[in-house]
């Protein structure tokens, strides 16, 4: 409705300009008729022709509504141009992403129990990374959503269930007859829509924003950038694989930044329903907090920034079993899994000309009830292991350079981890690799990296699970 009345009005500006030339054009004819008229008559009869003082008059009253015409032609014309500019107000709804596509192989010791679990060990594959797609509304200036998908092949292939001893084998197959095909032989295979983020911004200053829904928790640098056009490297850190910190939380976020002299300086809070490795819910009626503040100083296309996070919170599972109570079936509700957790991290970011440094590290400590340990890596191979309390400990350094050539940026990483519920505690992980920069929305990453593994607390050697791996992948940004 509003667009039409918009073209009406530009229409009406259009003929009132016509209509406003056509005036005084005929005013300008109708004054000069006039004067001629006058100056003919003259020689003639002197009794019908006006005085000066008449024709002064005339002349006048003709300007005067002259005027009046071209001050209404220049008001029509400015609020026609008014609303021209209306119709570039931003757009409420922006959809935007990026794919990744490559190649990628492990290779490891077959006798690892964990080389049948992983597709990739010991066979090289192609695949499809990431499909990330962002859904970006904007109805008013201090009001945002953005959900993140990301579409998926999983689980197809994956393993379902193991044979021999623990009974028959399977794997998943999402294979099926396409429904809506005109044919009803018509294979399709179908795969997880993975909800990344969803959430609503409420945004009123640069120092106090609102954020409620599934976001992404603001820890360190890699969990911040997220995506695979603006990391570094292509590998994650084990502070990511690992979780130090939940990846994502559902709940409330208050976050917000000042400047002081040249340092930008900002801070989020966060309050959650807590990990969700379990649940989007929380099952013990307990929520987590965390918390973030940086620092960052930017000056002549260089850049520093120092952050610190933190979190505390808890997480359980919950069972459901039927029993029977007073001779009749009813349920019973119990966790077998439930600890408390706190977790605090630094990270350093530095860029300097074409050289970037990121470096991040993370603590996190880990307490279970009595009763309720997880069964661990360990749990998964030697019955009745549980997962102690116990501190681990992970971090990276890495860096990278932009030649002036090709636009090639080689990096490189160290990355390291004590993880005390593996045999092999401690592990060292080096990394090396290339990026092109085809132009501002196409590259290509290759990275090859090192994973060796170190029993710490005992001495024994755990070389036989070292590992090698090579990852690539092209990318397009849309």
């Amino acid at each position: 409705m509003r667009h039409m009345l918009r073209r009406t009005l530009r229409r009406c500006g259009a003929q009132m300009f016509c209509l406003t030339f056509s005036l005084v054009a005929s005013a300008h004819l109708a004054i000069a008729h006039s004067a001629l008229g006058q100056d003919a008559d003259s020689n003639t009869d002197e009794t019908t022709t006006p005085s000066l003082a008449e024709l002064k008059a005339a002349i006048e009253q003709q300007e005067a509504a002259i005027a009046a015409v071209e001050v209404t032609a220049e008001e029509m014309m400015l609020a026609q141009f008014q609303l021209e500019e209306e119709d570039e107000e931003p757009e409420v709804l922006r959809i935007y992403g990026f794919l990744d596509v490559g190649f990628q192989r492990v290779w490891m010791d077959d006798s690892q129990i964990i080389s049948a679990y992983l597709p990739t060990v010991n066979a090289s594959s192609f695949v499809v990374g990431n499909i990330n797609t962002y859904l970006d509304i904007q109805p008013h200036p201090d009001w945002r959503a953005l959900i993140e998908l990301r579409f998926t092949s999983a689980p197809h292939g994956e393993l379902g269930s193991l044979g021999g001893l623990a009974g028959t084998f399977s794997r998943v197959s999402t294979e099926q007859f396409d429904p809506h095909s005109p044919t009803v032989n018509s294979p399709m295979w179908g795969g997880y829509t993975v909800i990344e983020r969803a959430h609503v911004d409420y945004s009123p200053s640069a120092l106090f924003n609102l954020r409620v829904g599934r976001w992404f928790t603001p820890f360190g640098i890699w969990n911040i950038d997220h995506g695979t056009p603006t990391l570094i490297t292509l590998a994650a850190p084990e502070t990511i694989l690992l979780a130090f910190f939940p990846l994502r939380q559902t709940g409330l976020m208050l976050y917000g930044l000042a400047f002081v002299g040249d340092w930008e300086l900002g801070y989020t809070a966060t309050m959650s329903n807590g990990r969700q490795d379990f649940s989007n819910f929380s099952f013990d009626d307990t929520f987590g907090f965390g918390g973030r503040v940086y620092a960052a100083l930017e000056s002549d296309g260089n850049l520093f920034k120092l952050g610190l996070s933190g979190y505390r919170g808890t997480d359980s599972n919950k069972i459901v079993d039927a029993v029977f109570v007073d001779n009749a079936v009813g349920l019973d509700s119990y966790s077998t899994i439930a600890y408390d957790e706190w977790s605090v991290g630094a990270d350093v970011s530095a860029n300097i000309g074409s050289l970037r440094v990121r470096a991040e590290a993370t603590l996190r400590r880990i307490n279970y009830e009595r009763g309720k340990h997880d069964p661990g890596v360990l749990g998964a191979t030697v019955p009745g292991t549980v997962a102690r309390n116990r501190f681990d400990a992970t971090g990276y350094i890495l860096a990278s350079y932009r030649l002036p050539v090709l636009g090639l940026e080689p990096f490189a990483i160290l990355d390291s981890l004590y993880y005390s519920v593996q045999k092999a505690d401690t592990a060292v992980i080096p990394g090396v690799g290339l990026t092109i920069h085809f132009n501002s929305s196409v590259q290509w990453k290759a990275q090859l990296n090192r994973y060796m593994n170190f029993d710490a607390e005992k001495g024994s050697d755990q070389s036989h699970t070292n590992s090698t791996a090579i990852f690539s992948r092209l990318i397009i940004v849309y």
